[in-house]
């Protein structure tokens, strides 16, 4: 049998079980879409968590404080500068090191406010987490040795606690302490690894002796 005729007989298969060849149809293609909507979906989220990395640092290392056992109670250990210069001098082939503070505060502005991530930290800050100044400028180790009450927001703290206007030169307050904005970062968006929209950073020497208590 040639293949015209093979052809012959499998059109008269399908016309005499029409209701059969729909339905095996039907479910090829479902089945095809099904899985292309997965892969799709796949390389989607692969995509974003990609992203989201890159957008931290793809190579970039954070170090926690631990805890350990005394006495049968855990105590909790905690990271101070001196761990951090010692870091700084032993630590090679790296290309930049950073000590944070972090804690969740209120920043107040003209009676707006909102609850963000407020940092304590180094200038060098904007080259290990690839964060750009799209106004102002970033605080500078003059800031920090002075303790200089100098703040930093992110594109959506700014834009929540000002409604539009230009904070560049302004005065908010974060806890019970004035700050001027210096600059506002450029837009990274956020994920499952937080939003780096929602932050305020201020100066590490400034945040142990002015804001934290620390």
């Amino acid at each position: 049998m040639n293949v015209f005729a093979n052809i012959r007989v499998a059109l008269r298969a399908l016309a005499t079980n029409k209701l059969r060849s729909v339905l095996t149809m039907l479910g090829i293609v479902i089945g095809v879409a099904a899985v292309v909507a997965l892969m799709a979906i796949g390389n989607g989220a692969t995509a974003s968590i990609t992203e989201q990395i890159e957008g931290i640092g793809s190579n970039l290392v954070t170090v926690f404080p631990g805890s350990f056992e005394h006495g049968g109670q855990r105590i909790q250990a905690a990271l101070t500068y001196e761990d951090y210069m010692a870091l700084e001098q032993h630590v090679e082939r790296v290309n930049a090191i950073v000590a944070n503070v972090s804690q969740g505060m209120q920043l107040t502005y003209a009676g707006n406010t909102v609850d963000v991530q407020v940092t304590a930290t180094l200038p060098a800050y904007q080259q290990v987490r690839t964060v750009e100044v799209a106004n102002g400028r970033f605080f500078l180790r003059s800031d920090g040795a002075s303790r200089a009450r100098v703040v930093v927001l992110g594109s959506q703290t700014a834009t929540d606690l000002f409604a539009g206007l230009n904070p560049l030169g302004r005065t908010i307050r974060i806890g019970d302490v004035f700050f001027e904005v210096v600059g506002v970062l450029e837009s990274k968006g956020g994920g499952g690894f937080g939003n780096e929209d929602e932050i305020a950073l201020i100066p590490l020497e400034t945040g142990y002796t002015r804001l934290f208590g620390r």
